[in-house]
């Protein structure tokens, strides 16, 4: 989880287009080693997350210090730019790395739940179904919310995206319990992952909107995706 989330935030390709002079090389390097195939390296338990904390500190901390040295601005100061891009990199690295500091710091709430809860979630999750079922449903209801219209790359990858996180946070809802869905649903909120490096300002009107209104979403989802795009809640 953590890995793929900060070699995104590394990736300068996509994050950081407009900036042809930076480099985050050596910072991926800084990174903690991770196999892919290995389910405790891509949803770590407490003993693995506190293993590799050190290195994931230094990691960002090289991050923000490459970011800001090819900006030459600090990240606070992007989050207002009128930069889109600008703004997306800055809120999923300020996100993520705010995320990190918590979750490598025993005595913050966020740490105390996902200690509790990471087994639960990250078997839910890893199991062999689930992942191909929220996308079938995801994909299935997206085709039918677009028949006889256009399709948009963003929107679709948006959506879709939104939607099997939805599903996959209700199955952890149903095998592990409320504060299990909570905590993961607050992990990818802090992240920014979705609402900046997904999603368009468009397609997340879409998801609040069109989208919500075409599924009749029940209240537990509905939830989810208020949280994740920081959505105010719609009044009756």
């Amino acid at each position: 989880m953590w890995k793929s989330i900060l070699i995104l935030c590394i990736s300068f390709s996509g994050c950081l287009a407009i900036l042809e002079t930076c480099s985050a090389d050596r910072c991926q390097k800084l990174a903690p080693p991770v196999a892919p195939e290995n389910p405790d390296h891509l949803f770590p338990s407490v003993e693995r997350l506190e293993a590799v904390c050190p290195a994931i500190r230094v990691a960002f901390d090289c991050i923000l210090e490459e970011f800001s040295k090819c900006a030459d601005q600090d990240l606070e100061e992007l989050a207002t730019s009128d930069n889109e891009t600008l703004v997306a990199a800055s809120g999923i690295i300020l996100g993520t790395k705010n995320l990190m500091d918590d979750l490598c710091d025993s005595t913050t709430q966020i740490h105390k739940a996902y200690a509790r809860n990471i087994g639960c979630i990250r078997d839910t999750m890893m199991a062999p179904m689930t992942m191909p079922l929220c996308a079938f449903e995801a994909k299935g209801l997206y085709g039918t919310y677009k028949f006889g219209e256009e399709e948009d790359e963003r929107e679709h990858h948006c959506i879709v995206a939104a939607h099997v996180f939805a599903c996959i946070s209700g199955d952890v809802l149903e095998q592990c319990g409320e504060e299990a869905r909570a905590t993961l649903v607050e992990l990818l909120k802090r992240t920014k992952v979705l609402k900046y490096g997904v999603c368009t300002p468009q397609s997340i009107l879409d998801l609040k909107t069109k989208y919500i209104e075409f599924l009749a979403l029940e209240s537990e989802r509905r939830i989810i995706f208020e949280k994740v795009f920081d959505m105010k809640k719609r009044r009756k």
